[in-house]
């Protein structure tokens, strides 16, 4: 799954990013900045919360909040990955799982 970052997550800092969900090489997220172009420039891994997925498949974002929901198929769950304000962490919380 990709996402482009639209909400004040990280307090702005990755606006514009685009999280890429890696499935098996991985079980992460990674961070894509871009500039003005599109042209990728940097690309950041292990941000502390985005690591240790069983699985991931998909990513969403609530614009208002900044809150991010992975879907982990490995794991059969939805998790909810809150950014920390003014920090590049996110809290990870399961939020739903399949019984």
């Amino acid at each position: 799954g990709l996402l482009e970052l639209r909400g004040p997550a990280f307090g702005g800092r990755f606006a514009g990013a685009i999280l890429v969900v890696r499935y098996s090489a991985g079980d992460d997220v990674l961070l894509l900045r871009t500039n003005a172009r599109g042209d990728v420039t940097d690309v950041v891994s292990n941000v502390t919360g985005l690591t240790g997925f069983t699985d991931p498949l998909d990513i969403a974002e609530d614009p208002r909040t900044g809150n991010l929901y992975l879907a982990e198929f490995g794991g059969q769950r939805i998790t909810l990955l809150r950014p920390i304000a003014g920090s590049s962490q996110v809290y990870v919380q399961p939020v739903a799982t399949r019984p």
